[in-house]
């Protein structure tokens, strides 16, 4: 949503006209049509069920039939003497078939349609009984609310701030009621509230600092690295003799008893094996003639032109082999385009969405209420705090939302396309949950300076400071 400065309304009467042009927050997270759901259910159910009637009983009569008819009869066989008998692939009473098959997928898809809709339509219910949060029905609604809010578990969380940008929105007395929660033990119920969304922003800095940075996990201690300083290491015992400490070089004495003329027998005929021109055979004499002969033959043989043609078809393989990496790269690509490769495919939306909004559980909704709620009450503040609480943090906030979009829109930028993402193209960079999260925090970065503009000095931002965080949320009117 752009940023539209409220500037034609006074102070006085701008809050409640900024709540009004913010209606969206009223609204439910998933809006959801009756008459759509039902259409959808209906038309789906009448779809698949038509189809599966269709290639039922074909599927059934040649390969289910037969396998569980031959099972059925090995386990009767068992108990009675049945004779073994062979069945038709056309079953007997095709048409009952036909209609059992329609009304059982009928039943079934019904089922799975209708139950899938009700509960989506269940969850996307606001969080209100009774025209109030439920947060309210508690002893300590603030701090029912703050349980939730700090839950682990994701649909209580998600909940919790949604329920919080209804609180700040459209429930005023709860609203106050944040401002002068002061006497908490954990701390005041903003400075928790704050830090909660300020969290919601810092996972999405993280993981973005994550992959662009990744650290190699340490490996782990082995058990000769935690052997101590101190401690000796049992070893095997010496099979063989130790190595001499003399000259190797120098010439060694003559044999003196009969093992040692044994050993060196030996080693002169292993020698004589291992110093041969080919190791293993035993050393061939040529005479001169041969010699002369093999020469020159070798020498017309790899001259010949049958040779030199053999020679360069080999070198002409030896070459291609980029050619076929081109061609495997081929296949690969139009495998990744058919319908078959979608699945395989890394997008560039797939992973923004992954890295921004966290995997595999999607952080859209807590990030998109908690910018709302955390940017109504640092503007509500200004005529409902009574202690001031809320003006020390508005610098940390609005640097925090100037990070995070920084950051964002920085990776967006920069990340380059996955080699499956195949039908890659610039346009595709602009993905909506990320655009929507970064626009919902220019938002409210336009938000807090028109109406702590006039105070930014005393808050501790300095003139360049917020001439930056008016370029970045899209704005240089000054407030």
């Amino acid at each position: 949503m752009p940023h539209t400065p409220d500037t034609a309304v006074p102070h006085a009467h701008g809050f409640p006209a900024w709540f009004a042009s913010r209606a969206d927050i009223l609204k439910p997270i998933l809006a959801w049509d009756k008459t759509d759901i039902l259409k959808c259910v209906l038309q789906n159910t009448l779809l698949r069920t038509i189809s599966i009637s269709l290639v039922a009983p074909f599927i059934y009569g040649l390969f289910i039939r037969r396998t569980a008819w031959n099972w059925s009869l090995s386990v009767a066989a068992l108990l009675w003497d049945v004779p073994h008998s062979r069945l038709s692939y056309i079953p007997p009473h095709y048409p009952s078939l036909v209609y059992k098959s329609i009304s059982a997928g009928l039943l079934l898809n019904f089922l799975w349609h209708s139950s899938n809709a009700l509960f989506t339509t269940y969850v996307a219910r606001q969080p209100i009984k009774k025209e109030q949060p439920l947060s309210s029905e508690s002893k300590d609604p603030t701090g029912t609310l703050l349980n939730g809010l700090k839950s682990k578990r994701e649909i209580p969380k998600t909940f919790a701030f949604w329920e919080l940008s209804l609180i700040t929105s459209s429930f005023p007395d709860r609203r106050k009621a944040i401002f002068t929660d002061i006497d908490r033990p954990s701390g005041a119920a903003w400075s928790q509230i704050s830090t909660l969304c300020l969290n919601n922003l810092a996972s999405v800095n993280s993981r973005i600092n994550e992959f662009l940075n990744p650290t190699a996990e340490a490996p782990k201690p082995t058990s000769l690295t935690q052997q101590q300083p101190g401690e000796s290491v049992e070893t095997l015992p010496r099979l063989s003799t130790p190595l001499k400490q003399e000259n190797i070089f120098a010439k060694p004495p003559p044999p003196s008893s009969s093992l040692e003329k044994l050993e060196s027998n030996v080693g002169t005929i292993a020698k004589s094996y291992g110093q041969s021109p080919s190791p293993g055979t035993v050393r061939v004499l040529y005479s001169p003639k041969a010699k002369t002969l093999l020469s020159s033959g070798s020498h017309k043989l790899l001259s010949s032109p049958a040779t030199q043609k053999l020679l360069e078809s080999g070198l002409q393989k030896q070459l291609s082999r980029d050619d076929v990496q081109k061609l495997v790269d081929g296949y690969k690509t139009r495998f990744l385009r058919s319908r078959f490769g979608r699945p395989f495919r890394q997008t560039f939306a797939r992973r923004v969405r992954a890295v921004v909004l966290g995997c595999p559980y999607s952080d859209y909704y807590p990030l998109i209420t908690s910018i709302k709620a955390h940017t109504a009450l640092a503007r509500a503040s200004i005529e409902e705090d009574p202690y001031g609480c809320v003006a020390k943090d508005i610098p940390n906030l609005i640097r925090t939302y100037c990070t995070t979009v920084e950051t964002i829109e920085a990776f967006v930028r920069n990340l380059p396309p996955h080699w499956t993402d195949v039908d890659f193209k610039e346009n595709d960079r602009i993905v909506e949950e990320t655009a929507t999260l970064v626009e919902c925090m220019k938002s409210g970065i336009g938000d807090i300076l028109q109406s702590f503009g006039q105070f930014a000095s005393e808050l501790g931002i300095g003139p360049a400071e917020a001439a930056a965080a008016r370029r970045i949320a899209g704005s240089e009117t000054k407030s």
